[in-house]
């Protein structure tokens, strides 16, 4: 079992034709990865959808490992005479407005074919996680609970676990999906925070944010630890977990990303809290990805619940989890303790 790429290639190629494109070019390698299979290794490279004939990969001649990709033709180029050769054929096509060179784009401009931003079309059918992708987001989230269950913390810096982090991620034979977010005491305070040198405390909040990639797909996790909290560090938690919690327990299908935001805010203010950030991203083959503000959940759908508390002058706690929308409600996939005293 493993990736349906004729299918997805299928779905996009019904886009671009419904979209009444020539054509559609993707220059994201993530993407590009989505619908042929293909790992790029740094390479400049261009997939082109044509609903009329097969996939078309521009890849450089640099990337001769292409050679036996069979989801999708390939040719390789040296310069962009090489691709012009090979679309300007076309009158109008998709791109991806944030991946696409402005330097790219005029060029294509200057050959006369019209351009239309196609970014969301090609980054929908990513949202929905069919079973072997879940299957793969699990292997991801198990192993970063293995990390979690393992890690000590206590009497080391950020940057002593940090350092154990990306050792356990190599021995797993996996790679972090970010760089592991560790911030102790009066650093929890700073949301996304470079671990340093300061050495961890029994009385410290301690936010541990920290994925991996298996198989091409994501993990993103964040447990906040304190060995011995005090009354005020303890309520903080219990508000960020009831705000989690009902967030959960909101997020089902038919409900718009951006209500979610809404009733997270809220919470937030009932509780006399400053919101600082999204309340959850989705995460697939990216860590961020749909569903995003203004899309609907729905069924397939796999996304972050992340609500955190950030207190100038004294530190801060997330909880971070995953979940996938199932049957229109929210299933958690991960599942390590939320125990606030564990380490």
């Amino acid at each position: 079992m493993g990736p349906d790429l004729s299918g997805r290639l299928k779905e996009l190629s019904g886009i671009v034709k419904e979209s009444e494109l020539d054509a559609a070019i993707i220059s994201s390698p993530r993407d590009i990865e989505y619908y042929t299979g293909i790992k790029l290794t740094g390479d400049a490279a261009f997939l082109i959808v044509n609903p009329k004939s097969k996939p078309l990969i521009l890849i450089s001649c640099l990337s001769n490992y292409a050679r036996n990709l069979k989801t999708a033709s390939i040719k390789f180029f040296s310069d962009f005479k090489d691709i012009v050769k090979e679309i300007d054929c076309y009158k109008t096509m998709g791109f991806d407005e944030k991946n696409t060179s402005a330097e790219f784009f005029l060029r294509l401009k200057k050959l006369g074919i019209k351009m239309k931003p196609f970014r969301s079309s090609i980054k929908k059918p990513r949202m929905f996680k069919d079973d072997w992708e879940i299957m793969q987001i699990k292997k991801a989230i198990k192993a970063t609970e293995k990390i979690f269950k393992d890690v000590k913390i206590v009497g080391k810096t950020e940057q002593d676990i940090t350092t154990w982090i990306d050792r356990r991620v190599i021995g797993m034979g996996l790679r972090n999906s970010f760089d592991p977010i560790i911030a102790s005491g009066i650093n929890s305070s700073y949301i996304h925070y470079l671990p340093g040198k300061r050495k961890i405390k029994a009385g410290d909040f301690v936010i541990m944010d920290i994925g991996v990639r298996a198989n091409g797909y994501c993990s993103d996790l964040t447990r906040t630890f304190c060995r011995r909290p005090s009354k005020r560090q303890e309520k903080v938690y219990g508000d960020v977990l009831s705000i989690q919690k009902q967030v959960i327990d909101n997020a089902r299908g038919g409900v718009g990303f951006d209500a979610l935001e809404d009733f997270s805010k809220k919470l937030y203010e009932k509780m006399d809290y400053q919101r600082m950030h999204s309340i959850g991203h989705g995460i697939g083959m990216s860590v961020h990805e749909r569903p995003v503000t203004g899309d609907t959940i729905k069924n397939g759908m796999v996304f972050t619940v992340e609500p955190g508390v950030y207190i100038k002058n004294w530190g801060g706690c997330r909880i971070e989890d995953m979940i996938q929308i199932k049957n229109n409600k929210a299933r958690l996939l991960s599942t390590f303790t939320r125990d606030l005293t564990l380490r």
